[in-house]
């Protein structure tokens, strides 16, 4: 228990990324007291420098970031605030992005981040891409997967204000542009459950920033 004579109180030794129940009362004298508040819920941040996970690394049954049998991808994923914030994210500057691979291949790809903010929950059509407005955060630069996870540090952080959906645009074009071939990437994806994902894939040749329409597959999951 801890007692305090302010409206707030700061609380520590709590473990991170965990929930907690609190409960108040009111404590006049040593034999006038209230009953014990409903209980409010809230759960700790990861610390700095922590990594906050979303899905269950399970998850197969969508082309996000990567297409598997095509040799470019452009695709935007939104992450809402309060899925963010449940994961254990706060505000702050996001240091950079990790993918989970289920199948992967020696193939060599360019791949480039970026990493805006948005007011949509979820996309309404086929057509309806949210238009990037800031450098990347990573690349473009050549990878070759060479692990079950890829952890992509970013050029420069991505400063999260903890209120606002996060939109994640990934473009991955054969190395060097030729837009050849099959990718041999996999990528296990965050089932969110509503149209939160937006990709388009092709072969003939490579996407860029803000045209994901011309020429190829647009498909809403």
């Amino acid at each position: 228990a801890v007692s305090a004579t302010t409206a707030s109180i700061e609380l520590t030794g709590l473990d991170a990324y965990t929930y907690y129940d609190v409960y108040v009362k009111a404590n006049c004298t040593a034999t006038d007291e209230s009953d014990w508040s409903a209980a409010a819920t809230f759960r700790t941040s990861c610390p700095d420098g922590g990594d906050a996970t979303l899905g269950n690394g399970t998850y197969t049954s969508a082309y996000v970031p990567v297409h598997y049998n095509w040799g470019n991808t452009y695709c935007q994923q939104i992450f809402t605030a309060q899925e963010l914030t449940e994961a254990g994210m706060s505000a702050g500057p996001i240091q950079g992005i990790s993918f989970s691979w289920y199948y992967r291949s020696s193939y060599t790809k360019e791949f480039t981040i970026y990493i805006g903010t948005t007011d949509k929950d979820e996309f309404n059509d086929n057509s309806d891409w949210i238009t990037v407005t800031s450098d990347p955060v990573y690349g473009p630069a050549e990878f070759a997967t060479s692990a079950a996870q890829e952890n992509f540090a970013f050029n420069t952080p991505f400063v999260w204000d903890g209120a606002s959906n996060i939109v994640v645009t990934t473009i991955m074009n054969q190395y060097g542009g030729s837009g050849t071939g099959g990718s041999g990437i996999t990528a296990y994806a965050y089932d969110a459950g509503y149209n939160r994902s937006l990709y388009n894939y092709r072969d003939s040749y490579a996407f860029v920033v803000n045209d994901p329409e011309t020429s190829g597959s647009q498909h809403k999951g």
